[in-house]
């Protein structure tokens, strides 16, 4: 929600006491720019359209002088969603246009994009379910929403002169959609505009559903995966050259922790493996075997940091990084790779848990069971960890021990103490 005409596109009619510091219209609209949650789980449920209802006209309320310095502060919104294009919540806005109040001026401005039913395939694909799951439930949920939404926008001439109907793939890179928003903030007419006739019918069709046999299936799959290999190379490659140099590494590592610990949690199942394999085994075959990929350029800045850490202010970072490390050494396959070819992850692991820091011996603790699990039948990594350094498993009972210390001191606590409470009823 914006109020665009009096607040950020009528700088002519902007009064000398407005403070200059948002006197431009871009200005104003990062300053005023906020996200607000939707807060609705199921469309249906009457009161919770009711409560997101009183907070829209709570935020276009300018009745009094402190909520009109609010809103001035506040002076768009950005929704964003599916739920965005539901009849049930769009008709909120539309009652709001047709009470004629001064107290309730804004312009609402909806960005529909859309995507063609190939895309839709596309995107299902590598969720890894049966295609009935796609034919029976995502198509036909889509399609009901895309028809619900078009049927709405049909009747209303208002919702056809504030909606921008843009197909997804017509917007793939930053400044196609950097142009496009900055059109929308100086209120210049688009190409996208939903009053136009052929523009909405050639929208509403784009879900035409398509027949494919299994080879078609295939085929989508394998193109498909050879478009992930190459974008997570293109995001990954400056991350490796990063992590090799002394000023950018700490930087780079944070962005892969920020991927692997965060991102990871909402990629699909193709996008993980692509990810795992090129942080684990590198771009090329021969990278594992030269320790030049992510994974073992990890061990590496992990251990120069470590040696480095002389007033703890790198722990946090060190633990994040033994997490990310951890992670990629449970892949069943390229873990083998890592342990190998990168003889310092013993090293790494033995240093941490000879700290005496519970952060640090805790993480040197879990990369010592993520390393030997990795073989648990001929205790392949066992011999590996003795043949590094003989005194590897006093080490690591050492660490358990110094971990179970307070644990130790409490019992004895306590058996002393019953041991006086003893005396002193028998007295």
């Amino acid at each position: 929600m914006m109020d665009i005409n009096n607040q950020l596109f009528n700088l002519g009619n902007h009064s000398s006491s407005i403070d200059q510091s948002i006197s431009t219209s871009t200005q104003s609209c990062c300053n005023g720019f906020t996200t607000m949650s939707i807060d609705i789980d199921d469309i249906s449920n009457a009161s919770q359209l009711d409560k997101f209802q009183k907070t829209i006209l709570e935020l276009l309320d300018s009745t009094t002088e402190e909520k009109y310095i609010e809103r001035k502060s506040i002076s768009w919104i950005m929704l964003s969603g599916s739920i965005c294009l539901e009849p049930a919540l769009l008709n909120i806005f539309l009652e709001l246009t047709n009470q004629n109040s001064s107290f309730l001026s804004f312009t609402l401005t909806v960005l529909c994009f859309l995507v063609n039913e190939k895309r839709l395939f596309e995107n299902w694909l590598f969720q890894n379910l049966s295609i009935q799951d796609y034919q029976s439930n995502t198509f036909p949920k889509y399609q009901r929403q895309i028809d619900n939404f078009f049927s709405l926008l049909n009747s209303s001439k208002y919702l056809q002169e504030n909606t921008l109907l843009i197909e997804e793939q017509t917007v793939l890179t930053d400044n196609t959609l950097q142009t496009l928003m900055e059109g929308l903030f100086r209120n210049e007419s688009s190409k996208y505009r939903a009053n136009n006739d052929k523009l909405r019918c050639d929208m509403s069709k784009l879900l035409s559903p398509n027949q494919r046999t299994v080879r078609n299936v295939r085929n989508v799959r394998i193109k498909l995966h050879s478009r992930y290999h190459r974008v997570i190379a293109d995001r990954l490659k400056p991350l490796l050259n990063d992590l090799q140099q002394s000023s950018t590494a700490a930087n780079a590592a944070r962005q892969i922790v920020h991927i692997v610990l965060d991102d990871f949690q909402c990629m699909n199942d193709e996008e993980l493996r692509v990810y795992k394999r090129q942080l684990i085994l590198g771009f090329e075959t021969h990278h594992a075997e030269h320790a030049n990929t992510i994974a073992a350029q990890l061990v590496h800045y992990a251990l120069q940091l470590l040696r480095n850490n002389h007033d703890d202010i790198s722990t946090p970072l060190i633990y994040a990084i033994i997490s990310v490390i951890c992670t990629l050494g449970t892949h069943f396959y390229f873990r083998h790779e890592l342990f190998n070819n990168t003889p310092e992850i013993y090293t790494l692991s033995l240093l941490l848990v000879s700290q005496r820091q519970y952060a640090l011996t805790l993480s040197g603790l879990q990369l010592c069971k993520t390393i030997l699990y990795g073989d648990q039948n001929e205790h392949k990594y066992a011999i590996a960890y003795l043949t590094h350094d003989p005194l590897s498993a006093r080490k690591i009972l050492d660490a358990i021990k110094w971990l179970l210390s307070p644990y130790q001191t409490l019992k004895k606590l306590w058996e002393e103490k019953e041991e006086t409470e003893e005396c002193d009823n028998s007295e």
